[in-house]
C-alpha cells in the first residue's frame, strides 16, 4: 500500500522558519514500521523553491505533483490557514482517480471532523488528535479489508452516520515514537532556502494551560505527555547530525514543568552540542534559574503568549498570567541581558466584542512597552477555533465571510487569501470569517496592520502618547481609514500609515513632548532608509575638493536623543545643558548622534544651499575637518593636505 503525505503552502516569501512538516515525517516513520510505502510532498517547500508552482493553476500543478506518486491512500493536513487548499486538492484527487482514499488530520480537521465529513463528500476519514497510531491502525484496516470496528481517533461515516472513538494520549512515553523519517525530504535543499539550518523538534505534547482560544486540550488532551531528558538529547545530536544548527521546540509550552524544562536545558548545556535553539514559554515560568539555564543551553529566542492584559480579556481568554508592566519588564530584560531575544503576543479583540476598544487599548500600550526595551511583538486578531471555549460562547452569532486577515496580515499566497468554501461556510474556517460586520472587521484588520508599522516606525512616539493619557487605538484606527489597502497599493501600504499616522498624532497629540519625539523618530527613519548623498563642491585654502553632503538631519530638541530611549514618561526637561540643536547622521542601519554648535549649523546650512544651487563654497579646514569627523561631509580621495 501507497500512502502519500501533503503539506498545503503557507509562505509565500518568509524561509526563516522553513523546515520539514514534523507531523507529516513523524506520522511516516510510524507507518513504515508496518512496511508501508511513504511519500511526501510539501507543497510549502516546493513553492518556496518554485514560485512557478502558482502560476497558472495551482491546483492543476499540485494535484499533479501528487498524483505523481501514485498513491493509494492521500492525507491532509492543517492548522486551520490552509484547510480549503486541502479540500480542493482532495476533491481533484477523487474526481482523477474516485478509488484513492482521503484522509484529514491536523488541529483543525481534527476539531471540525464532522462537518468535514458530513459535507464534503469526497473526504473518506479524519484522523482526530495524535496521528501515529490511528494512521497505522487506518492502513492496516484499509490493507486486510476489515471492518472500521474497534478503531480509536479515526472518524468516518457509516451509512451516512458519523463515527468517532475518541481516546487521548495513547503513548504511554513519547520515547516511543519513532524519529522522523527525514530521509523523505532533501534536507540539503531545505538547508539552502533557510540559512538559519532550522529544524523542528519534539519534546513534549500538551499543555498544562486551558486558555479558551487554544486548540491545544482538544487536540492533545489536557496536559502535557514529555520524552525523557535522555531522549530529547539524543534527538537533538541527531538532528545535528543531519545538519541541523538551530533547532524549534513545537510544543505549546516547553516549560509545562519547570524542573523537567530546566532538566532538559542543563543536559543541552553539558553536552554542548553545538546548536541554538527556541520555543514556546509562559511568563511566571520563565525566572532566574530557568533563564540562566536556558541561556547557557543555547536558548536564542523564546516566544510568550501574553495575550491578555485587561481584565476583561483575562476572564474571557481564562489566561491571567500578566500581571502588569513591572512584572513583564522583569522578565524582558531577564532574558535580554542573558542574550536571548523574547517575542510577546497580544491578543487584539474583533469589534464584535465587548469592550474591544478598551481590551485592545490595554494589549497596544503592554505592546508598546514591550517593543521599547528590545522585545519582539506580535499583534494578533482573536482566531476563533473550533471546539474551543471561545467558540461555545459565541454560539448562535452570526458569522460572515472575510477573507481580509490572510491578505493583510499573513505572508500568504493568493490560493491562500481566497477561500470558496468559506464562502459558503464560513464557519468551518476561522481564518476565513468574522463574527458581525465584516466592514467593522475590515477595519479592525487595517488597524492591526498599522500598529506593526507604527510599532517599527515610531515606537517611542507611541508610548510618550500612551504615557500622557493619549489612547492609541483610536489613533490607529484613524490612521488606518486613510490608506489605500487595495492590492494594487500593497507595496505602499507601510509608507501610507506613516505618513497618515503623522498627520493623525501632530492633530490629536498636542504636548510638546509628544512633538518633539515624533520629529525625532521621523527624522531617525529617514536616515535608516539610506538616501545616498549629495554632491557639494567645495574649496579649502584655495584647493578645490568634490564632496558629499550624507544623509543627516538637523533638530533642535528639548532633551538629548539618548534621553528618548526610555519606558518612562518623558516630562519637562529643565536640564538646560541637554536640549539644543543635535546632529544625527546616518550610519549604516543605524543613527548616530552629536550635538551640534552654531557655527556647525550654519555650515551645514551653507552647504546645503550650495549643494541645490551646484556652486562652490570656501569653507575652513577646521571646519571640513569638524564635518568629516561627524561623517557629515565625505572627500573624494584626493592628494589633499588639510592644515
Amino acid at each position: 500500500m501507497r500512502i502519500t503525505l501533503v503539506q498545503p503552502p503557507s509562505n509565500r516569501y518568509d524561509t526563516s522558519e522553513l523546515a520539514p512538516p514534523l507531523g507529516l515525517v513523524s506520522i511516516a516513520a510510524s507507518v513504515r514500521e508496518d512496511d508501508i510505502d511513504v511519500s511526501l510532498v510539501d507543497l510549502n517547500f516546493e513553492g518556496l523553491r518554485d514560485p512557478a508552482l502558482f502560476e497558472g493553476d495551482f491546483f492543476a500543478n499540485a494535484t499533479s505533483m501528487i498524483a505523481q506518486t501514485d498513491p493509494d491512500v492521500v492525507g491532509f493536513t492543517s492548522m486551520a490557514l490552509e484547510s480549503h487548499v486541502c479540500l480542493e486538492l482532495a476533491r481533484r484527487l477523487k474526481i482523477m482517480d474516485p478509488v484513492i482514499k482521503v484522509v484529514l488530520g491536523g488541529p483543525h480537521f481534527s476539531a471540525s471532523a464532522k462537518e468535514m465529513l458530513e459535507r464534503y463528500n469526497w473526504v473518506d476519514f479524519v484522523v482526530t488528535g495524535e496521528g501515529e497510531i490511528a494512521m497505522r491502525d487506518l492502513l492496516f484496516k484499509l490493507r486486510t479489508g476489515k471492518p472500521l470496528t474497534d478503531i480509536f481517533n479515526v472518524a468516518h461515516l457509516q451509512r451516512d452516520e458519523f463515527r468517532l472513538q475518541r481516546k487521548e494520549k495513547r503513548f504511554s512515553t513519547l520515547n516511543d515514537l519513532p524519529f522522523p523519517a527525514y530521509d523523505l525530504v532533501d534536507l540539503d535543499a531545505y538547508f539552502a532556502l533557510n540559512p538559519y539550518r532550522v529544524l523542528d523538534i519534539e519534546n513534549a505534547r500538551g499543555c498544562a494551560l486551558r486558555c479558551s482560544f487554544c486548540y491545544s486540550s482538544g487536540h492533545w488532551g489536557q496536559g502535557e505527555q514529555a520524552r525523557s531528558v535522555d531522549r530529547v538529547l539524543e534527538d537533538v545530536h541527531r538532528h545535528y547530525e543531519l545538519g541541523a544548527r538551530h533547532l524549534f521546540f513545537v510544543g505549546d509550552n516547553f516549560v509545562n514543568s519547570k524542573p523537567y524544562a530546566k532538566a532538559v536545558a542543563d543536559a543541552i548545556a553539558s553536552a554542548n552540542p553545538g546548536i541554538t535553539w527556541r520555543c514556546y514559554s509562559t511568563l511566571p515560568q520563565m525566572t532566574e534559574d530557568v533563564a540562566e539555564s536556558f541561556a547557557k543551553s543555547g536558548c536564542k529566542y523564546l516566544f510568550f503568549g501574553v495575550d491578555a492584559v485587561s481584565d476583561r480579556s483575562k476572564r474571557e481568554f481564562q489566561k491571567s498570567y500578566f500581571r502588569g508592566w513591572h512584572g513583564l519588564r522583569k522578565t524582558l530584560e531577564r532574558c535580554l541581558d542573558r542574550g536571548m531575544t523574547p517575542t510577546c503576543a497580544f491578543m487584539l479583540s474583533p469589534p464584535d466584542s465587548e469592550d474591544a476598544v478598551s481590551d485592545n487599548e490595554a494589549a497596544l500600550v503592554m505592546a508598546t512597552h514591550a517593543y521599547n526595551v528590545g522585545a519582539g511583538v506580535r499583534l494578533n486578531p482573536l482566531t476563533i477555533y473550533a471546539r474551543t471555549g471561545i467558540e461555545f460562547g459565541r454560539v448562535g452569532r452570526a458569522i460572515a465571510y472575510s477573507g481580509t486577515k490572510p491578505r493583510m496580515l499573513l505572508d500568504g499566497h493568493p490560493v491562500i487569501q481566497e477561500n470558496e468554501f468559506a464562502k459558503d461556510h464560513p464557519e468551518l474556517f476561522p481564518y476565513h470569517n468574522t463574527v458581525g460586520d465584516p466592514s467593522k472587521y475590515d477595519d479592525f484588520i487595517g488597524a492591526t496592520h498599522t500598529g506593526f508599522t507604527l510599532l517599527d516606525h515610531f515606537p517611542r512616539t507611541l508610548m510618550q502618547a500612551a504615557h500622557e493619557g493619549t489612547a492609541l487605538w483610536p489613533m490607529l484606527w484613524e490612521t488606518a481609514g486613510q490608506v489605500d489597502y487595495s492590492e494594487q497599493k500593497k507595496a505602499t501600504w507601510r509608507s501610507q500609515e506613516a505618513e497618515a499616522f503623522v498627520e493623525v498624532a501632530s492633530r490629536t497629540c498636542q504636548s510638546p513632548e509628544v512633538a518633539d519625539t515624533l520629529a525625532f523618530e521621523i527624522a531617525e527613519h529617514r536616515l535608516r532608509r539610506g538616501h545616498p548623498g549629495i554632491p557639494v563642491k567645495i574649496e579649502v585654502a584655495g584647493t578645490p575638493l568634490d564632496a558629499t553632503l550624507n544623509p543627516h538631519a538637523q533638530l533642535s530638541l528639548s532633551r538629548a536623543p539618548t534621553e528618548y530611549e526610555t519606558t518612562e514618561c518623558l516630562e519637562k526637561n529643565d536640564k538646560a545643558d541637554s536640549a539644543g540643536s543635535f546632529l544625527l547622521v546616518g550610519n549604516g542601519a543605524g543613527v548616530r548622534y552629536l550635538k551640534a554648535s552654531p557655527a556647525v549649523d550654519e555650515l551645514l546650512q551653507s552647504l546645503q544651499s550650495a549643494a541645490l544651487d551646484n556652486s562652490r563654497i570656501e569653507v575652513s579646514a577646521e571646519g571640513l575637518t569638524s564635518l568629516m569627523t561627524a561623517k557629515v561631509v565625505s572627500v573624494a580621495e584626493q592628494s589633499v593636505s588639510i592644515n
